[in-house]
């Protein structure tokens, strides 16, 4: 039982009732000592299963301390692990990384990083291509026309002149 302020005003009026009982001459002084005296053992009795309920309680606290200690601990190193695993499994998996390429319905595509260059080395040999291609183009077109005979229409020798 744990000690209470009404615990200790219970035993502080029995305790005077008795002292003043054991204090005066009669015929009942020995059972009033006797009966201190037992009150005063049960006292030292209860005094200390409270010292040892509350060192048992912080016992307790220290033990549910500790406890939390290592799982907060281990929590550490779970979250660490699965930093690391989430890395190894995008290096794993190279699918899950977002691409900017995006389909006609808006859907995104995601791509490993092999197709991704693969796709920016074709896009870049089709331009170089189209580039030349243009290029042959003006070219073979300008030495073309440097090369034919002008027609007579264009240098104004069209027959008559209307006046």
């Amino acid at each position: 039982m744990l000690l209470t302020a009404d615990s200790l005003a219970t035993f502080r009026r029995r305790y005077t009732d008795l002292y003043t009982a054991a204090i005066t001459t009669g015929p009942n002084q020995a059972a009033a000592v006797t009966q201190l005296q037992g009150l005063l053992d049960a006292w030292n009795k209860e005094v200390q299963d409270s010292i040892t309920a509350s060192q048992t309680n912080i016992t307790n606290v220290s033990e549910k301390a500790a406890t939390l200690a290592e799982s907060q601990q281990t929590l550490k190193e779970l979250l660490a692990k699965q930093g690391t695993r989430d890395q190894q499994a995008s290096s794993v998996n190279p699918k899950i990384t977002q691409s900017p390429y995006v389909n006609i319905l808006g859907l995104r595509r995601n791509f490993r990083h092999n197709t991704r260059v693969g796709l920016i080395i074709a896009s870049a040999v089709f331009g170089i291509l189209a580039l030349g291609a243009l290029g042959y183009y003006i070219t073979t077109s300008v030495s073309e026309k440097t090369v034919m005979n002008p027609s007579a229409l264009i240098q104004g020798q069209s027959g008559g002149r209307r006046r």
